[in-house]
């Protein structure tokens, strides 16, 4: 989502014509007309899964313009024009593990047919403490990517608008809030489906907007992009580890097999998902690769190209595939936090009454606003928000990976709840004593420590449940 944002900007503020105004605003009126025709959420599973009857293409949209934030966008185009076509192969690290969710993982999700989040999954396998620490992993995880993106959006809002900083994340997490409030994850759903056709429209142009460009002035020689310092294999597989299992089954992620239909099409939607991130990619790259040349020396090529090529008009289009890419993963990390805290937190601790849905619903509209108001809170004071977000990112797949891999995957009683408990727990300190207290000896990112002791509690909890289990089995042949 946001790997590789960059967000100092170097353009000057362009003064954005009455078309591109019209445009970004007829955007804006769009996605909120979306939302209220997607129908209020009415009960907790409207709001939390779309009652499970999401169509295949739908899930699919909603997915892929999930995963395409401002890193998978703009900051991959950024690194293509820098390094080229070897950050290609980086992020196709992210491709191969969401087409591996999609065989082995999403529809063994799906089939958890009573589950609304990560943490009822891993509380039927692990217990209640589980449950409870994968909730506050999960509203920690999407509130700091949510800030993290508000902040970065701001500036770029900013920079193509000319709004002040505070107004641009105001505005835009303000909309986000009212629909994703009002509809839960149907108006989420349906926005994102809206939001992946423009992008997808709105990128293609540019690339096309590029090559025309360079071949309109054959007459002016093109300067090459300045030679990078060669990435060194060690730093080559530290980033492939990390794009391969630091957003791997991310809340709003899984949330996505949880709303198909079923789990042959939960599998389906993650393996074509999967497979679209490749095309994705190679465009990003591309635009980045190819006109990087036309603005030497600017820190964000991205915006730079998109102002330097990017007719009146069709600015405001692409201004408006930028609020996609923002509004698409802020709105699906907002329902998913609220989600978690209300089904992995406050449901844990009081009981499921009879006719409670509405109240359910109602609490995860006020969750949904209170995320939304502290996320853009924290966007606008904090001095760093990526360290901040780096945080949580860096403890996801150290902790809880595994165990909910091993929980979709795994009969029940065939690990000891306990097991997942430690590996999460265990996971987490070693991954933060590797981070924060030895300062990553070795040049080893700790989510390479994290994940191995996270992995080991696991297996010896395997080893043990499967002992005790053959020991009970020969008493009982026995007697």
């Amino acid at each position: 989502m946001l790997i590789g944002q960059q967000t100092k900007l170097d353009l000057e503020t362009p003064l954005m014509s009455t078309f591109d105004w019209i445009a970004l605003g007829l955007y804006f009126l769009a996605m909120v007309g979306l939302a209220v025709a997607a129908s209020r959420a009415t009960s907790a599973d409207d709001f939390a899964v779309g009652s499970r009857q999401i169509p295949l293409s739908i899930v699919i949209a909603s997915l892929a313009s999930t995963y395409i934030g401002p890193g998978y966008s703009m900051g991959l185009a950024n690194k293509g024009g820098s390094d080229g076509y070897i950050w290609m192969a980086i992020f196709l690290m992210f491709s191969l593990q969401t087409v591996l969710v999609g065989v082995f993982v999403a529809p063994k999700l799906r089939a958890f047919s009573s589950a609304y989040t990560i943490g009822d999954i891993i509380g039927e396998r692990y217990g209640r403490t589980a449950k409870v620490i994968t909730g506050v992993l999960s509203v920690a995880l999407c509130g700091g990517l949510i800030g993290a993106i508000a902040k970065a959006s701001g500036d770029i809002i900013t920079t193509t608008t000319g709004l002040p900083l505070t107004w641009a994340i105001v505005i835009g997490i303000v909309i986000v809030i009212a629909y994703t409030a009002f509809g839960g994850i149907k108006a989420v759903i349906i926005t994102d489906t809206a939001q992946f056709v423009v992008l997808s429209i709105a990128f293609v142009i540019l690339l096309f907007m590029v090559i025309a460009h360079l071949n309109g002035m054959p007459q002016t020689p093109v300067p090459a992009p300045a030679a990078s310092k060669p990435m060194d294999l060690a730093t080559m597989l530290g980033l492939g580890l990390a794009f391969l299992l630091g957003e791997t089954l991310i809340p709003p992620y899984a949330n996505r097999a949880l709303v198909a239909r079923d789990s042959a099409e939960a599998g389906r939607a993650f393996i074509i998902a999967g497979l679209f991130s490749v095309a994705w990619f190679f465009l990003c790259v591309s635009i980045g690769v190819l006109g990087a040349p036309l603005v030497p020396g600017a820190d964000n090529a991205f915006l730079a190209i998109l102002e330097k090529v990017m007719p009146v008009g069709l600015y405001g289009i692409a201004i408006a595939a930028l609020a996609s890419i923002i509004m698409s993963s802020q709105s699906s990390l907002l329902n998913a936090a609220a989600v978690s805290f209300e089904f992995d937190i406050v449901r844990t601790f009081r009981s499921a009454r009879q006719g409670d849905s509405k109240a359910r619903v109602l609490r995860g509209q006020i969750f949904t606003v209170v995320i939304g108001v502290a996320a853009a809170f924290f966007a606008l004071s904090a001095s760093d928000v990526i360290d901040a977000l780096l945080i949580c990112y860096t403890l996801w797949a150290p902790t809880l990976v595994i165990p909910l891999v091993v929980a979709a995957m795994s009969r029940p009683g065939t690990v000891a709840p306990n097991a997942g408990l430690f590996a999460i727990v265990f996971g987490g300190l070693v991954t933060a004593v590797w981070e924060w207290v030895l300062s990553n000896p070795y040049g080893v990112p700790s989510i390479v420590p994290g994940v191995v002791a996270n992995m080991a509690v696991m297996t010896v909890g395997w080893l043990m449940s499967n002992a005790d289990t053959h020991v009970s089995s020969s008493s009982s042949s026995k007697i």
